[in-house]
């Protein structure tokens, strides 16, 4: 399933992960953005346990101090298990790792320089969580 709006593209992944990439190379993402990605998750998640991978390898994208502290807590409707981000930029990573400290997100949340670590890290994520169901 894939969902866009004029900014991002969600396509729900296996293992019910939620992938976002920007559509736009520069765009800065802002609060109107995060509630449509809520939206989204819902949608996708259908109300069930889902996890998210950001994925702006090979853009410019960054998000608003407003984004990122909407995006830190649980505005959720579906649970949220764990947050991946990917991007190829060493600066990015560095400030996404400065907001992440400063704001103490209500999931797990790491950077990655590649797609394929990040996914293995959220499935370890959701598969843990299963765990404690049970």
């Amino acid at each position: 399933m894939k969902i866009l709006t004029t900014t991002l593209e969600a396509e729900l992944l296996a293992s019910n992960i939620i992938c976002f990439r920007p559509l736009l190379n520069d765009y800065e993402f802002g609060l109107e953005d995060a509630h449509d990605m809520a939206r989204i998750y819902d949608t996708m998640a259908g109300g069930g346990v889902f996890a998210t991978l950001i994925d702006v390898v090979g853009t410019n994208a960054t998000a608003t101090p407003e984004m990122r502290a909407y995006g830190a807590g649980r505005n959720y409707k579906s649970h949220q298990v764990a947050r991946a981000i990917t991007s190829d930029a060493f600066f990015h990573r560095l400030l996404v790792n400065h907001f992440m400290k400063s704001l103490h997100a209500a999931v797990p949340t790491r950077v990655f320089s590649e797609k394929e670590p990040a996914l293995k890290w959220l499935k370890e994520q959701m598969a843990t969580y299963q765990k404690t169901l049970k």
